[in-house]
């Protein structure tokens, strides 16, 4: 036993003297330069190229580089750290063990997390170095809702929300942010059609989230029904007129023989602001205009007078016309009629009559007198007529 120890530090003292062929340099020169210069020996054939490394990684401190995207994480988010350790013998990392000195990993904590790292030197001597994941319960907004999605213009909506695990909640209402983190409702009165947005801080300010609600408002319908005239006579037209607005479907209906009837089927008029209607006898027009949310009904009543009728006029004997057989019933002729037109042309009605030319000889000095009396009646007629278009009375 005494000669193997001998033998060993003999070798030992003898590599101390022994030296490199190739830089000429002993062993502990050959390391104190080198180790001066931070670098292995240069020359390829270096007898103590291992010796000189080992000396070198002794010399050093470890080293360590952390490469990781994020320390703070929401709950099931993953992340990437790698690592690279210089002048280590060798290294471990908490949860994961012994690893390479270069290396990376995925990983997806559930909660707080501290990895750390050991490094032991090429001395043995040990140095340890931690990270901490931070993990957060991801941020949610369960609901954010208004109590009515369709108001009329003045009503009054209630926003309400159930959000979780945030720092501070925003409420946006077209270019006006209002601070409800400590709220669960707010209730607004939207002038016009909006779309509102919750926006929602998640713990440690990592990241926001939004939820947007929409309302629609519409106005109230506005709406008048008149006529060119409310009395009339049978075959004689009334134009009727209507300003609607804030409506999206327009309605005409109407009821004839007023009292105890029932209104016939709605027409769409949508697409029109007035319309003629020839009634034959009184009759109430009812235009119905609404949108989803409101409904307007206006009436109007029409009252109509049956036409006129003349069933003939008795000329009076005119002196010096003789008893002629054939001699036209001129009353009937002319008012034996459906309707009354105020452009007849009397005139040239009865001169567009064929007659023998007996009578018109025997005409010829009593014509006047015939056309006098049959204008005047057929004035008469006009008169009644204007009399129930104006003022609705025979």
């Amino acid at each position: 036993m005494a000669n193997l120890i001998t033998r060993i530090i003999r070798k030992v003292t003898l590599q101390q003297y022994l030296r490199c062929p190739a830089c000429k340099r002993t062993l502990q020169r050959a390391i104190d330069d080198q180790l001066k210069k931070g670098q292995g020996c240069p020359l390829e054939h270096c007898a103590f190229k291992r010796e000189i490394r080992q000396a070198i990684l002794e010399s050093k401190t470890p080293e360590v580089v952390w490469n990781i995207d994020k320390t703070e994480i929401f709950e099931n988010e993953t992340i990437t750290f790698s690592w690279e350790v210089l002048y280590a013998k060798k290294i471990s990392i908490s949860g994961l063990g012994e690893v390479l000195l270069k290396d990376n990993r995925t990983i997806s904590p559930i909660r707080d997390t501290t990895y750390t790292l050991t490094i032991q030197d090429y001395k043995d001597n040990i140095y340890e170095t931690e990270i901490t994941i931070k993990v957060y319960p991801a941020p949610e907004i369960s609901e954010f809702s208004a109590s009515k999605e369709k108001i009329l213009t003045g009503d009054e909506v209630d926003l309400t929300w159930n959000v979780s695990n945030y720092t501070k909640i925003i409420l946006v209402a077209d270019k006006e942010e209002i601070d409800v983190t400590s709220m669960l409702s707010y209730r607004m009165t939207p002038p016009n059609s909006i779309t509102y947005k919750l926006k929602v801080t998640s713990l440690a300010d990592l990241k926001e989230i939004e939820s947007e609600v929409t309302v629609q408002v519409f106005n109230y319908v506005d709406l008048t029904i008149s006529a060119d005239k409310t009395y009339t006579i049978q075959t004689i037209p009334v134009t009727l007129r209507w300003d609607v607005k804030n409506a999206t479907e327009i309605l005409l209906q109407c009821k004839e023989n007023v009292l105890g009837a029932e209104y016939g089927s709605p027409v769409d008029v949508s697409k029109t602001a007035m319309i003629k209607v020839t009634p034959e006898e009184t009759t109430l027009y009812k235009i119905i205009a609404g949108n989803e949310l409101d409904k307007v009904e206006r009436e109007i009543l029409i009252s109509v007078k049956e036409l006129p009728k003349i069933t003939g006029i008795s000329l009076p004997a005119l002196p010096g016309l003789p008893d002629l057989p054939g001699l036209p019933d001129l009353s009937a002729l002319l008012f034996s009629l459906s309707k009354i037109d105020n452009s007849f042309p009397i005139s040239k009605f009865l001169q567009s009559r064929e007659t023998s030319k007996q009578y018109k000889s025997l005409l010829t000095g009593q014509f006047k007198n015939i056309y006098k009396i049959i204008t005047i009646t057929y004035n008469e007629i006009n008169k009644h007529v204007f009399n129930i278009l104006k003022y609705g009375k025979n």
